[in-house]
Protein backbone atom coordinates (compact mmCIF):
# COMPACT_ATOMS: atom_id res chain seq x y z
CA UNK A 1 0.00 0.00 0.00
CA UNK A 2 1.16 3.14 -0.82
CA UNK A 3 2.40 6.15 1.41
CA UNK A 4 -0.62 8.42 0.45
CA UNK A 5 -3.34 5.25 0.72
CA UNK A 6 -2.07 4.71 4.21
CA UNK A 7 -2.68 7.70 5.37
CA UNK A 8 -5.71 8.13 4.00
CA UNK A 9 -7.25 5.18 5.35
CA UNK A 10 -5.89 5.94 8.65
CA UNK A 11 -7.42 9.22 8.14
CA UNK A 12 -10.62 7.73 6.89
CA UNK A 13 -11.09 5.32 10.68
CA UNK A 14 -10.76 8.31 12.57
CA UNK A 15 -12.68 10.55 10.54
CA UNK A 16 -16.03 8.38 9.59
CA UNK A 17 -16.25 7.79 13.22
CA UNK A 18 -15.93 11.50 14.35
CA UNK A 19 -18.97 11.80 12.12
CA UNK A 20 -20.99 9.79 13.85
CA UNK A 21 -21.40 12.43 17.24
CA UNK A 22 -21.80 15.26 15.21
CA UNK A 23 -24.49 13.92 12.94
CA UNK A 24 -27.06 15.66 14.64
CA UNK A 25 -26.23 18.76 14.54
CA UNK A 26 -25.43 18.50 10.50
CA UNK A 27 -28.61 18.23 8.43
CA UNK A 28 -27.79 19.89 5.22
CA UNK A 29 -27.81 17.10 3.17
CA UNK A 30 -31.09 16.57 0.81
CA UNK A 31 -31.13 13.96 -1.53
CA UNK A 32 -27.99 11.60 -1.44
CA UNK A 33 -25.44 11.60 -3.74
CA UNK A 34 -26.29 8.76 -5.72
CA UNK A 35 -30.02 10.24 -6.14
CA UNK A 36 -28.97 13.65 -7.28
CA UNK A 37 -26.67 11.65 -9.73
CA UNK A 38 -29.98 10.01 -10.98
CA UNK A 39 -31.99 12.83 -11.17
CA UNK A 40 -29.33 14.69 -13.22
CA UNK A 41 -28.99 11.25 -15.46
CA UNK A 42 -32.51 11.47 -16.06
CA UNK A 43 -32.32 15.27 -17.31
CA UNK A 44 -29.29 14.44 -19.69
CA UNK A 45 -31.38 11.96 -21.08
CA UNK A 46 -33.63 14.58 -22.06
CA UNK A 47 -31.14 16.32 -24.22
CA UNK A 48 -30.92 15.44 -28.09
CA UNK A 49 -29.83 18.51 -29.62
CA UNK A 50 -26.82 18.14 -31.74
CA UNK A 51 -24.81 21.20 -30.50
CA UNK A 52 -25.89 20.91 -27.07
CA UNK A 53 -24.69 17.56 -26.98
CA UNK A 54 -21.73 19.14 -27.89
CA UNK A 55 -21.00 21.57 -26.01
CA UNK A 56 -21.51 19.25 -22.89
CA UNK A 57 -19.00 16.53 -24.46
CA UNK A 58 -16.72 19.81 -25.06
CA UNK A 59 -16.98 20.72 -21.16
CA UNK A 60 -16.62 17.06 -20.20
CA UNK A 61 -13.77 16.02 -22.50
CA UNK A 62 -11.82 19.50 -21.39
CA UNK A 63 -12.59 18.24 -17.47
CA UNK A 64 -12.07 14.31 -18.09
CA UNK A 65 -15.34 13.82 -17.42
CA UNK A 66 -16.92 10.76 -19.21
CA UNK A 67 -18.74 11.58 -22.60
CA UNK A 68 -23.03 12.17 -22.01
CA UNK A 69 -24.81 8.79 -22.28
CA UNK A 70 -22.10 6.84 -21.77
CA UNK A 71 -22.47 3.94 -19.24
CA UNK A 72 -20.53 2.68 -17.66
CA UNK A 73 -17.63 4.68 -17.83
CA UNK A 74 -14.97 3.22 -15.12
CA UNK A 75 -13.68 5.52 -12.45
CA UNK A 76 -14.20 8.77 -14.53
CA UNK A 77 -16.43 11.30 -12.70
CA UNK A 78 -19.72 11.28 -14.61
CA UNK A 79 -21.95 14.73 -15.83
CA UNK A 80 -24.59 13.76 -14.02
CA UNK A 81 -22.42 13.37 -10.68
CA UNK A 82 -21.58 17.54 -10.85
CA UNK A 83 -25.04 18.54 -8.87
CA UNK A 84 -24.00 16.04 -6.50
CA UNK A 85 -20.46 16.89 -5.92
CA UNK A 86 -21.42 21.01 -6.13
CA UNK A 87 -22.60 21.89 -2.62
CA UNK A 88 -21.79 18.61 -0.54
CA UNK A 89 -18.20 18.18 -1.99
CA UNK A 90 -17.26 21.45 -2.89
CA UNK A 91 -18.65 25.29 -2.05
CA UNK A 92 -18.21 27.36 -5.23
CA UNK A 93 -17.59 26.34 -9.27
CA UNK A 94 -13.76 27.64 -9.28
CA UNK A 95 -13.67 25.10 -6.47
CA UNK A 96 -15.93 21.81 -8.09
CA UNK A 97 -13.98 22.69 -11.42
CA UNK A 98 -10.37 22.55 -9.55
CA UNK A 99 -11.46 19.80 -7.60
CA UNK A 100 -12.26 17.63 -11.07
CA UNK A 101 -8.82 18.71 -12.65
CA UNK A 102 -7.09 17.46 -9.60
CA UNK A 103 -9.24 13.73 -10.11
CA UNK A 104 -8.33 13.56 -13.59
CA UNK A 105 -4.67 13.80 -12.64
CA UNK A 106 -4.85 11.44 -9.39
CA UNK A 107 -6.08 8.37 -9.49
CA UNK A 108 -5.86 8.00 -5.83
CA UNK A 109 -7.89 11.43 -5.09
CA UNK A 110 -10.67 11.52 -1.90
CA UNK A 111 -12.90 11.76 -4.85
CA UNK A 112 -13.05 8.60 -6.72
CA UNK A 113 -13.35 7.44 -2.37
CA UNK A 114 -17.13 10.00 -2.51
CA UNK A 115 -18.09 7.96 -5.65
CA UNK A 116 -17.45 4.54 -4.47
CA UNK A 117 -19.33 5.45 -1.54
CA UNK A 118 -22.22 6.18 -3.58
CA UNK A 119 -22.00 3.05 -5.96
CA UNK A 120 -21.99 1.25 -2.67
CA UNK A 121 -25.12 3.16 -1.37
CA UNK A 122 -27.34 2.85 -4.61
CA UNK A 123 -26.52 -0.48 -4.17
CA UNK A 124 -27.48 -1.06 -0.72
CA UNK A 125 -30.90 1.02 -0.94
CA UNK A 126 -31.88 -1.26 -3.85
CA UNK A 127 -31.58 -4.39 -1.93
CA UNK A 128 -33.77 -3.11 1.36
CA UNK A 129 -36.38 -1.83 -1.12
CA UNK A 130 -38.84 -0.18 0.81
CA UNK A 131 -37.79 -0.97 4.76
CA UNK A 132 -37.75 2.45 5.77
CA UNK A 133 -35.60 1.92 8.87
CA UNK A 134 -32.83 -0.12 6.95
CA UNK A 135 -33.19 3.09 4.51
CA UNK A 136 -32.63 5.75 7.44
CA UNK A 137 -29.74 3.31 8.69
CA UNK A 138 -27.72 3.37 5.06
CA UNK A 139 -28.19 6.73 4.40
CA UNK A 140 -26.32 7.17 8.34
CA UNK A 141 -24.01 4.80 7.53
CA UNK A 142 -22.89 7.01 4.16
CA UNK A 143 -22.59 10.31 5.98
CA UNK A 144 -20.15 8.54 8.42
CA UNK A 145 -18.37 6.84 5.23
CA UNK A 146 -18.54 10.40 2.98
CA UNK A 147 -16.97 11.92 5.88
CA UNK A 148 -14.17 8.98 5.74
CA UNK A 149 -13.12 10.22 2.17
CA UNK A 150 -13.86 13.59 2.22
CA UNK A 151 -12.28 15.41 5.17
CA UNK A 152 -14.38 19.02 4.50
CA UNK A 153 -17.94 17.09 4.16
CA UNK A 154 -19.27 17.97 7.89
CA UNK A 155 -17.38 21.37 7.77
CA UNK A 156 -19.67 21.92 4.76
CA UNK A 157 -22.95 21.51 6.09
CA UNK A 158 -22.50 23.16 9.05
CA UNK A 159 -24.45 26.21 7.92
CA UNK A 160 -26.68 24.50 6.10
CA UNK A 161 -29.42 27.23 5.00
CA UNK A 162 -28.63 27.36 1.49
CA UNK A 163 -29.92 23.67 1.11
CA UNK A 164 -33.36 24.73 2.21
CA UNK A 165 -36.15 26.69 1.31
CA UNK A 166 -37.88 29.53 2.91
CA UNK A 167 -40.68 28.87 4.72
CA UNK A 168 -43.81 31.07 3.58
CA UNK A 169 -44.95 34.23 5.53
CA UNK A 170 -48.36 35.26 4.11
CA UNK A 171 -47.74 34.02 0.57
CA UNK A 172 -50.60 32.16 -0.98
CA UNK A 173 -49.82 28.66 -2.58
CA UNK A 174 -49.95 30.07 -5.92
CA UNK A 175 -47.71 33.34 -6.12
CA UNK A 176 -44.74 31.93 -7.41
CA UNK A 177 -43.43 35.91 -8.02
CA UNK A 178 -44.11 37.20 -4.35
CA UNK A 179 -42.29 33.78 -2.95
CA UNK A 180 -39.04 34.61 -5.54
CA UNK A 181 -39.47 38.42 -4.26
CA UNK A 182 -39.59 37.23 -0.60
CA UNK A 183 -36.85 34.52 -1.07
CA UNK A 184 -34.02 36.51 -2.78
CA UNK A 185 -35.11 40.19 -0.50
CA UNK A 186 -31.72 41.58 0.00
CA UNK A 187 -30.66 40.36 3.53
CA UNK A 188 -32.86 37.33 4.07
CA UNK A 189 -31.28 34.00 5.14
CA UNK A 190 -29.17 31.85 2.48
CA UNK A 191 -31.92 29.00 0.77
CA UNK A 192 -32.13 27.12 -1.91
CA UNK A 193 -34.54 28.87 -4.60
CA UNK A 194 -32.29 32.32 -4.01
CA UNK A 195 -29.10 29.54 -4.54
CA UNK A 196 -30.87 27.79 -7.38
CA UNK A 197 -31.53 31.89 -9.08
CA UNK A 198 -28.18 33.19 -8.93
CA UNK A 199 -25.79 30.19 -10.29
CA UNK A 200 -28.85 29.57 -12.82
CA UNK A 201 -28.72 33.06 -13.75
CA UNK A 202 -24.69 32.99 -13.85
CA UNK A 203 -24.46 29.97 -15.68
CA UNK A 204 -26.64 31.28 -18.41
CA UNK A 205 -25.18 34.55 -19.31
CA UNK A 206 -21.84 33.01 -18.73
CA UNK A 207 -23.26 30.42 -21.62
CA UNK A 208 -24.25 33.51 -23.80
CA UNK A 209 -21.20 35.29 -23.20
CA UNK A 210 -19.00 32.17 -24.65
CA UNK A 211 -20.51 32.67 -28.58
CA UNK A 212 -18.63 35.75 -28.63
CA UNK A 213 -15.68 34.45 -27.53
CA UNK A 214 -12.42 33.78 -29.47
CA UNK A 215 -12.12 29.35 -30.27
CA UNK A 216 -9.35 29.28 -27.96
CA UNK A 217 -11.56 31.11 -25.07
CA UNK A 218 -14.89 29.60 -25.88
CA UNK A 219 -14.17 26.37 -23.58
CA UNK A 220 -13.27 28.10 -20.76
CA UNK A 221 -16.30 30.45 -20.45
CA UNK A 222 -18.33 26.70 -21.48
CA UNK A 223 -16.70 25.27 -18.47
CA UNK A 224 -17.59 28.20 -15.95
CA UNK A 225 -21.25 27.78 -17.18
CA UNK A 226 -21.87 24.15 -16.78
CA UNK A 227 -20.01 24.27 -13.40
CA UNK A 228 -22.23 27.33 -12.45
CA UNK A 229 -25.10 25.05 -13.26
CA UNK A 230 -24.16 22.34 -11.46
CA UNK A 231 -24.50 24.38 -8.25
CA UNK A 232 -27.78 25.57 -9.30
CA UNK A 233 -28.97 22.47 -10.08
CA UNK A 234 -27.87 21.08 -7.02
CA UNK A 235 -30.09 23.69 -4.93
CA UNK A 236 -33.20 23.37 -7.01
CA UNK A 237 -32.88 19.36 -6.84
CA UNK A 238 -32.89 20.25 -3.08
CA UNK A 239 -35.92 22.27 -2.81
CA UNK A 240 -38.26 18.90 -3.73
CA UNK A 241 -36.88 16.79 -1.17
CA UNK A 242 -39.65 16.77 1.58
CA UNK A 243 -37.44 17.42 4.76
CA UNK A 244 -35.98 20.33 2.81
CA UNK A 245 -39.54 22.25 2.24
CA UNK A 246 -41.39 21.88 5.56
CA UNK A 247 -39.50 24.14 7.39
CA UNK A 248 -35.60 24.74 8.83
CA UNK A 249 -35.98 26.83 12.16
CA UNK A 250 -35.54 25.74 15.68
CA UNK A 251 -32.66 23.74 17.86
CA UNK A 252 -30.52 21.13 16.32
CA UNK A 253 -32.61 18.22 17.62
CA UNK A 254 -35.97 19.79 15.84
CA UNK A 255 -34.19 20.70 12.99
CA UNK A 256 -32.89 17.09 12.44
CA UNK A 257 -35.91 15.42 13.53
CA UNK A 258 -38.62 17.27 11.35
CA UNK A 259 -36.48 17.00 8.47
CA UNK A 260 -35.74 13.07 9.59
CA UNK A 261 -39.47 12.45 9.93
CA UNK A 262 -40.97 14.00 6.85
CA UNK A 263 -37.99 12.70 4.30
CA UNK A 264 -39.51 9.01 5.75
CA UNK A 265 -43.32 9.55 6.02
CA UNK A 266 -43.68 11.83 2.75
CA UNK A 267 -45.59 14.83 2.94
CA UNK A 268 -48.58 16.25 1.04
CA UNK A 269 -47.47 19.08 -0.94
CA UNK A 270 -49.07 21.05 -4.42
CA UNK A 271 -46.23 22.43 -7.01
CA UNK A 272 -46.43 26.27 -7.98
CA UNK A 273 -47.75 25.79 -11.44
CA UNK A 274 -50.42 22.97 -9.81
CA UNK A 275 -51.84 24.62 -6.69
CA UNK A 276 -55.08 22.36 -7.15
CA UNK A 277 -53.65 19.11 -7.72
CA UNK A 278 -51.65 17.34 -4.17
CA UNK A 279 -48.73 14.72 -4.89
CA UNK A 280 -46.51 13.09 -1.46
CA UNK A 281 -43.40 14.43 -1.71
CA UNK A 282 -40.55 12.29 0.43
CA UNK A 283 -36.90 13.11 1.00
CA UNK A 284 -33.80 12.02 1.41
CA UNK A 285 -32.27 8.28 0.50
CA UNK A 286 -36.72 7.77 -0.08
CA UNK A 287 -36.65 9.12 -3.60
CA UNK A 288 -39.29 7.36 -5.91
CA UNK A 289 -39.34 7.06 -9.60
CA UNK A 290 -42.29 9.40 -9.92
CA UNK A 291 -40.62 11.94 -8.00
CA UNK A 292 -37.43 11.77 -9.72
CA UNK A 293 -39.10 12.12 -13.02
CA UNK A 294 -40.49 15.18 -11.82
CA UNK A 295 -37.73 16.47 -10.54
CA UNK A 296 -35.99 16.09 -13.55
CA UNK A 297 -38.45 17.37 -15.45
CA UNK A 298 -37.32 20.60 -13.50
CA UNK A 299 -33.68 19.80 -13.81
CA UNK A 300 -33.74 19.32 -18.00
CA UNK A 301 -36.29 22.86 -18.31
CA UNK A 302 -33.46 24.51 -16.19
CA UNK A 303 -30.53 23.04 -18.22
CA UNK A 304 -32.10 23.64 -21.57
CA UNK A 305 -32.02 27.17 -20.97
CA UNK A 306 -28.56 27.03 -20.48
CA UNK A 307 -27.54 25.06 -23.43
CA UNK A 308 -29.90 27.54 -25.61
CA UNK A 309 -28.11 30.15 -24.33
CA UNK A 310 -25.14 28.85 -25.73
CA UNK A 311 -26.37 27.48 -29.19
CA UNK A 312 -29.24 30.01 -30.21
CA UNK A 313 -29.11 33.20 -31.19
CA UNK A 314 -32.99 33.59 -30.58
CA UNK A 315 -33.16 31.79 -27.35
CA UNK A 316 -29.64 33.55 -26.16
CA UNK A 317 -31.27 36.96 -26.97
CA UNK A 318 -34.83 36.35 -25.09
CA UNK A 319 -33.19 34.87 -22.18
CA UNK A 320 -30.92 37.81 -21.58
CA UNK A 321 -33.97 40.42 -21.81
CA UNK A 322 -36.12 38.60 -19.55
CA UNK A 323 -33.11 38.36 -16.94
CA UNK A 324 -31.66 41.80 -17.70
CA UNK A 325 -31.59 43.70 -13.80
CA UNK A 326 -30.36 40.44 -12.30
CA UNK A 327 -26.51 40.87 -10.48
CA UNK A 328 -25.66 37.65 -9.80
CA UNK A 329 -22.04 36.06 -7.93
CA UNK A 330 -20.96 34.02 -10.17
CA UNK A 331 -18.29 32.46 -7.40
CA UNK A 332 -21.13 32.41 -4.43
CA UNK A 333 -19.90 30.31 -1.29
CA UNK A 334 -22.21 28.09 -0.36
CA UNK A 335 -20.89 26.75 2.35
CA UNK A 336 -19.78 29.84 4.10
CA UNK A 337 -22.56 32.46 3.77
CA UNK A 338 -25.47 33.25 5.33
CA UNK A 339 -27.15 35.92 3.22
CA UNK A 340 -28.90 35.55 0.07
CA UNK A 341 -26.46 37.16 -3.46
CA UNK A 342 -27.53 40.59 -3.58
CA UNK A 343 -29.32 42.06 -7.06
CA UNK A 344 -31.83 39.18 -7.59
CA UNK A 345 -35.20 41.27 -7.04
CA UNK A 346 -35.69 41.75 -11.09
CA UNK A 347 -35.85 37.65 -10.87
CA UNK A 348 -39.20 37.92 -9.50
CA UNK A 349 -41.20 38.53 -12.75
CA UNK A 350 -39.45 36.43 -15.17
CA UNK A 351 -41.05 34.00 -17.12
CA UNK A 352 -37.98 32.06 -17.57
CA UNK A 353 -37.55 31.10 -14.03
CA UNK A 354 -41.21 30.42 -13.85
CA UNK A 355 -40.57 27.95 -16.62
CA UNK A 356 -38.59 26.21 -14.52
CA UNK A 357 -39.36 26.80 -10.25
CA UNK A 358 -43.14 26.51 -11.46
CA UNK A 359 -42.61 22.88 -11.30
CA UNK A 360 -40.86 23.34 -7.49
CA UNK A 361 -43.17 22.08 -4.09
CA UNK A 362 -44.20 25.00 -2.79
CA UNK A 363 -42.56 25.40 0.22
CA UNK A 364 -44.81 25.01 4.15
CA UNK A 365 -46.19 27.83 5.43
CA UNK A 366 -43.90 29.46 8.66
CA UNK A 367 -47.85 29.94 10.36
CA UNK A 368 -49.33 27.59 10.89
CA UNK A 369 -46.31 25.16 10.23
CA UNK A 370 -46.47 21.85 10.11
CA UNK A 371 -45.88 19.43 13.03
CA UNK A 372 -42.30 19.62 14.50
CA UNK A 373 -40.33 16.10 15.34
CA UNK A 374 -37.68 16.16 17.52
CA UNK A 375 -35.16 13.70 17.23
CA UNK A 376 -34.58 11.77 20.45
CA UNK A 377 -31.09 14.23 20.94
CA UNK A 378 -30.61 15.14 24.76
CA UNK A 379 -31.47 15.37 27.93
CA UNK A 380 -34.97 14.14 28.60
CA UNK A 381 -36.97 13.42 31.84
CA UNK A 382 -40.23 11.98 32.33
CA UNK A 383 -42.61 9.48 34.58
CA UNK A 384 -43.76 5.43 33.51
CA UNK A 385 -46.28 3.58 34.30
CA UNK A 386 -46.54 -0.30 34.66
CA UNK A 387 -48.46 -3.20 35.09
CA UNK A 388 -46.50 -6.84 35.30
CA UNK A 389 -47.31 -10.65 35.49
CA UNK A 390 -45.48 -13.14 36.97
CA UNK A 391 -44.96 -16.92 37.87
CA UNK A 392 -42.26 -18.21 40.41
CA UNK A 393 -42.09 -21.95 41.30
CA UNK A 394 -40.64 -21.82 44.68
CA UNK A 395 -39.97 -25.01 46.18
CA UNK A 396 -41.08 -23.79 49.76
CA UNK A 397 -44.84 -21.40 49.55
CA UNK A 398 -47.65 -22.27 47.37
CA UNK A 399 -47.49 -18.78 45.66
CA UNK A 400 -46.91 -19.05 42.29
CA UNK A 401 -48.42 -16.19 40.50
CA UNK A 402 -48.00 -12.27 41.11
CA UNK A 403 -49.08 -8.77 39.62
CA UNK A 404 -47.26 -6.06 40.03
CA UNK A 405 -47.77 -2.31 39.42
CA UNK A 406 -44.72 0.13 39.39
CA UNK A 407 -44.95 4.19 38.94
CA UNK A 408 -41.24 5.93 38.81
CA UNK A 409 -39.69 8.71 37.73
CA UNK A 410 -37.24 8.60 34.39
CA UNK A 411 -33.79 10.39 33.49
CA UNK A 412 -32.16 9.63 30.58
CA UNK A 413 -30.32 10.90 27.30
CA UNK A 414 -31.34 10.37 23.86
CA UNK A 415 -28.50 9.18 21.31
CA UNK A 416 -29.83 10.18 17.90
CA UNK A 417 -26.74 11.38 16.62
CA UNK A 418 -25.11 8.64 17.17
CA UNK A 419 -27.68 5.75 15.81
CA UNK A 420 -30.84 6.15 14.19
CA UNK A 421 -32.04 2.91 15.84
CA UNK A 422 -35.07 3.48 17.63
CA UNK A 423 -34.61 1.27 20.48
CA UNK A 424 -30.91 1.83 20.65
CA UNK A 425 -30.80 5.66 20.39
CA UNK A 426 -31.78 5.73 24.06
CA UNK A 427 -30.36 5.14 28.04
CA UNK A 428 -32.37 6.02 30.87
CA UNK A 429 -32.16 5.16 34.56
CA UNK A 430 -35.72 4.91 36.78
CA UNK A 431 -36.39 5.01 40.38
CA UNK A 432 -39.63 4.63 42.28
CA UNK A 433 -42.43 2.26 44.41
CA UNK A 434 -44.26 -0.57 43.49
CA UNK A 435 -46.77 -2.39 44.78
CA UNK A 436 -47.20 -6.28 44.26
CA UNK A 437 -50.19 -9.09 44.73
CA UNK A 438 -49.51 -12.45 45.43
CA UNK A 439 -52.05 -15.23 45.07
CA UNK A 440 -51.43 -18.84 46.19
CA UNK A 441 -54.33 -21.36 46.98
CA UNK A 442 -54.57 -21.08 51.07
CA UNK A 443 -54.45 -17.37 50.47
CA UNK A 444 -52.72 -14.09 49.23
CA UNK A 445 -50.62 -11.12 50.13
CA UNK A 446 -49.61 -7.75 49.03
CA UNK A 447 -46.30 -6.30 49.18
CA UNK A 448 -45.26 -2.52 48.61
CA UNK A 449 -41.46 -1.60 48.14
CA UNK A 450 -39.07 0.69 45.61
CA UNK A 451 -38.17 -0.10 42.58
CA UNK A 452 -34.71 0.42 40.20
CA UNK A 453 -34.31 0.19 36.60
CA UNK A 454 -31.70 0.81 34.34
CA UNK A 455 -31.46 0.35 30.55
CA UNK A 456 -28.79 1.26 28.00
CA UNK A 457 -27.29 0.35 24.54
CA UNK A 458 -23.98 -1.56 24.66
CA UNK A 459 -21.37 -3.81 22.70
CA UNK A 460 -21.70 -6.69 24.99
CA UNK A 461 -24.36 -4.87 27.94
CA UNK A 462 -25.84 -2.17 29.15
CA UNK A 463 -22.47 -0.73 31.53
CA UNK A 464 -20.40 -0.18 28.58
CA UNK A 465 -22.90 1.16 26.41
CA UNK A 466 -23.79 3.83 29.20
CA UNK A 467 -19.64 4.52 29.83
CA UNK A 468 -19.38 5.04 25.54
CA UNK A 469 -22.45 7.00 25.31
CA UNK A 470 -21.07 9.65 27.94
CA UNK A 471 -17.42 9.63 26.82
CA UNK A 472 -18.29 10.01 23.28
CA UNK A 473 -20.96 12.51 23.56
CA UNK A 474 -18.50 14.34 26.53
CA UNK A 475 -15.02 14.36 24.79
CA UNK A 476 -16.57 14.28 20.77
CA UNK A 477 -13.49 14.48 18.29
CA UNK A 478 -11.22 14.30 21.26
CA UNK A 479 -11.77 10.62 21.56
CA UNK A 480 -12.22 8.66 18.61
CA UNK A 481 -12.12 5.47 19.67
CA UNK A 482 -14.88 6.73 21.89
CA UNK A 483 -17.49 7.51 19.47
CA UNK A 484 -16.21 4.44 17.88
CA UNK A 485 -17.50 2.38 20.80
CA UNK A 486 -20.37 4.50 21.56
CA UNK A 487 -21.69 3.81 17.36
CA UNK A 488 -20.81 0.23 17.32
CA UNK A 489 -22.74 -0.09 20.74
CA UNK A 490 -25.93 1.67 19.82
CA UNK A 491 -25.69 0.00 16.19
CA UNK A 492 -26.55 -2.81 17.47
CA UNK A 493 -23.41 -4.31 19.66
CA UNK A 494 -21.38 -7.56 18.91
CA UNK A 495 -22.26 -9.19 15.99
CA UNK A 496 -25.66 -6.46 15.88
CA UNK A 497 -27.30 -9.34 18.07
CA UNK A 498 -29.20 -6.09 19.62
CA UNK A 499 -30.30 -4.57 16.51
CA UNK A 500 -33.58 -3.41 16.16
CA UNK A 501 -36.51 -5.08 13.96
CA UNK A 502 -39.42 -3.34 13.01
CA UNK A 503 -42.60 -5.88 13.72
CA UNK A 504 -45.58 -3.30 12.31
CA UNK A 505 -46.34 0.38 12.17
CA UNK A 506 -44.34 2.13 14.24
CA UNK A 507 -43.61 -0.73 16.49
CA UNK A 508 -40.24 -2.73 16.71
CA UNK A 509 -38.44 -5.38 18.45
CA UNK A 510 -35.42 -6.40 20.17
CA UNK A 511 -33.32 -8.70 21.98
CA UNK A 512 -32.87 -6.75 25.13
CA UNK A 513 -30.96 -9.46 27.24
CA UNK A 514 -27.75 -7.80 29.11
CA UNK A 515 -29.55 -3.88 28.25
CA UNK A 516 -32.20 -4.02 30.49
CA UNK A 517 -32.65 -4.72 34.26
CA UNK A 518 -35.01 -3.52 37.09
CA UNK A 519 -34.00 -4.60 40.58
CA UNK A 520 -37.43 -4.24 43.10
CA UNK A 521 -36.99 -4.18 46.92
CA UNK A 522 -39.90 -5.34 48.85
CA UNK A 523 -40.15 -4.44 52.32
CA UNK A 524 -41.13 -7.06 54.71
CA UNK A 525 -43.18 -6.76 57.86
CA UNK A 526 -43.37 -8.85 61.38
CA UNK A 527 -42.14 -12.27 60.62
CA UNK A 528 -41.02 -11.49 56.88
CA UNK A 529 -37.97 -10.66 55.86
CA UNK A 530 -37.25 -8.23 53.15
CA UNK A 531 -37.26 -9.69 49.26
CA UNK A 532 -35.32 -8.74 46.37
CA UNK A 533 -36.80 -9.32 42.53
CA UNK A 534 -34.38 -8.97 39.49
CA UNK A 535 -36.84 -8.20 36.07
CA UNK A 536 -34.14 -9.31 33.28
CA UNK A 537 -36.34 -8.50 29.62
CA UNK A 538 -35.16 -10.62 27.13
CA UNK A 539 -37.42 -9.49 24.55
CA UNK A 540 -38.76 -6.05 23.91
CA UNK A 541 -41.26 -4.66 21.80
CA UNK A 542 -41.34 -0.87 21.92
CA UNK A 543 -44.13 1.77 19.38
CA UNK A 544 -42.09 4.72 18.77
CA UNK A 545 -44.29 7.53 18.11
CA UNK A 546 -42.75 11.17 17.24
CA UNK A 547 -41.52 13.53 19.30
CA UNK A 548 -43.71 16.63 19.05
CA UNK A 549 -43.22 19.85 19.65
CA UNK A 550 -40.29 22.99 19.73
CA UNK A 551 -38.16 23.26 22.70
CA UNK A 552 -39.60 21.54 25.50
CA UNK A 553 -41.18 18.38 23.58
CA UNK A 554 -43.18 15.77 24.67
CA UNK A 555 -43.46 11.61 23.70
CA UNK A 556 -45.29 9.07 24.49
CA UNK A 557 -43.79 5.45 24.42
CA UNK A 558 -45.23 2.18 24.79
CA UNK A 559 -43.47 -1.11 25.71
CA UNK A 560 -43.92 -5.11 25.79
CA UNK A 561 -41.10 -6.82 28.07
CA UNK A 562 -41.16 -10.60 28.25
CA UNK A 563 -38.16 -12.47 30.03
CA UNK A 564 -37.17 -14.34 33.40
CA UNK A 565 -37.12 -12.87 36.81
CA UNK A 566 -34.70 -14.16 40.24
CA UNK A 567 -36.41 -13.82 43.43
CA UNK A 568 -34.53 -14.13 46.87
CA UNK A 569 -34.83 -12.91 50.73
CA UNK A 570 -33.38 -13.33 54.06
CA UNK A 571 -36.37 -15.08 54.74
CA UNK A 572 -36.95 -16.84 51.60
CA UNK A 573 -35.60 -19.07 49.66
CA UNK A 574 -34.09 -18.20 45.84
CA UNK A 575 -36.09 -19.26 42.94
CA UNK A 576 -36.32 -18.52 39.23
CA UNK A 577 -39.36 -17.55 37.37
CA UNK A 578 -41.06 -15.33 34.22
CA UNK A 579 -42.64 -12.30 33.90
CA UNK A 580 -44.64 -10.48 31.06
CA UNK A 581 -44.83 -6.05 31.48
CA UNK A 582 -46.40 -3.64 29.80
CA UNK A 583 -45.08 0.20 30.33
CA UNK A 584 -45.96 3.65 29.35
CA UNK A 585 -43.50 6.24 29.74
CA UNK A 586 -44.10 9.76 28.98
CA UNK A 587 -40.63 12.02 28.24
CA UNK A 588 -39.66 15.43 28.10
CA UNK A 589 -36.93 17.05 26.17
CA UNK A 590 -35.99 20.59 27.81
Amino acid sequence: MSTARSTRCTRYVAACFALAGWLAAASAWAWIFSEHSDITVAALAEVRDRNSLEVLNTVAEALGLCPVGVEPCGAKVRMADLAAIAGDHSCTPAELGGLLLAARSDGEHWLHDVLGVAAETRGTLAEVLHDATAREAIRRRMHVQLQGADDLYVARALLDYSHFQLARLSIARGDLAAYVAAAVRAGEQANATAAYLNYHVAAVRLAASSRSRPVKERTDWLIRAVLAEAFALHFLEDSFSAGHLVGHWGDDATRLGSHDHYSRTGVEVVSWRRPSDPFIAHGDAFLSDSEARAVAAAVAASLEQVLAAATRDDRAGALASDLFGALTEEQYNSCAREDVPGGLTALAGSSSVYAVLGEMPVPAARYPALTRVRAEKGLFFGASASLATAYSDSPSTDHKFSGEGRVAFRLGYGAAGIAVDPLNAQAFGEAGVLGQHVTGPVQSSNFTGFTFRLRAPGSVMLVDGLVAVALAEALKPDCIWCISWATHAAGGGFGKIWKSRPLFGEISWQFSALRDVTFNWFRGSGADGDRFEFLVPVLTCRGLFPIVGEKWSQSTDGYLDIGPSFYFGLEHDAHFGAFVQVAIASRIFP
